[in-house]
């Protein structure tokens, strides 16, 4: 799938309940090649990563179709897509969780890193990129602005002794406009880094959001701008559910 335009995605209301949600780019098996897309003005999302358990629908009624498990199918290749303009999220990407030979069901606890190179997305309605329920995950080269909640906001993973990784990035908060008063900043005192909440109700937004159990992420190399709460960093705890984890952050510049 390379160098195609999607744009003014709109939902049907009479098929599938999944079409009411529509995306751009919808993506049910992960060893695919997306180079070079731009999705522009999806009611919903721009490009969406939906990793079933199994396939359904017409795919789900073929032979063979049982021994498919695409959320454990590794990655085939992302690179250089683009997603703006839409209600929700730019790049969609949820319970995938791949390993070495998922694609035919062979679970074992060796993973597949999937790394999801040189996205793009701006005037994304909620966030640049979601990703929840993943482990393994990785992103490279991110460049996202003019969103309204996060940059990219990661939730529910690595729930193994998996890491995710985000190399390379640039996040701009209000590219045409002052951030707004009121939120609170993540600041740097005496060489150390404070992390910074903001729950009001003020339009306060940020780059880099994590999540309940967002375990186990590392930042490297990311250039911050314009925003009223750089990162946001949440957890909560469940009866036998570890609530918290280690996140890392190198080479981060704000500003």
């Amino acid at each position: 799938i390379h160098h195609n335009l999607v744009a003014v995605t709109r939902p049907v209301w009479s098929l599938l309940q999944v079409d009411m949600s529509p995306s751009a780019f919808w993506i049910v098996n992960p060893n695919n090649t997306l180079t070079d897309n731009v999705a522009a003005g999806s009611s919903h999302y721009g490009i969406w990563y939906r990793s079933l358990a199994k396939p359904d629908g017409i795919s789900g009624e073929l032979a063979g179709a049982s021994s498919v498990c695409p959320k454990h199918t590794p990655l085939g290749l992302f690179a250089n897509n683009t997603a703006h303009s839409t209600t929700k999220f730019g790049l969609k990407i949820s319970d995938y969780f791949p390993v070495v030979g998922g694609e035919r069901c062979q679970m074992n606890s060796l993973p597949a890193e999937a790394t999801f190179d040189g996205f793009t997305g701006y005037k994304n309605g909620l966030y640049g990129i979601w990703a929840r329920f993943m482990a393994g995950v990785n992103f490279k080269n991110i460049k996202v602005a003019d969103h309204m909640t996060a940059g990219i906001e990661i939730g529910f993973a690595n729930p193994l002794e998996t890491w995710s990784t985000l190399e390379g990035g640039v996040f701009v908060g209000r590219a045409f406009e002052p951030k707004r008063q009121g939120g609170t900043s993540l600041y740097k005192e005496n060489g150390t880094y404070y992390l910074a909440s903001c729950l009001d109700s003020l339009g306060c937004h940020h780059a880099i959001s994590l999540g309940q159990l967002s375990s186990r992420m590392e930042f490297k190399d990311v250039a911050i701008f314009n925003y009223e709460s750089a990162v946001y960093v949440g957890a909560w705890a469940e009866p036998d559910i570890k609530g918290g984890y280690e996140s890392w952050f190198s080479g981060i510049e704000m500003q």
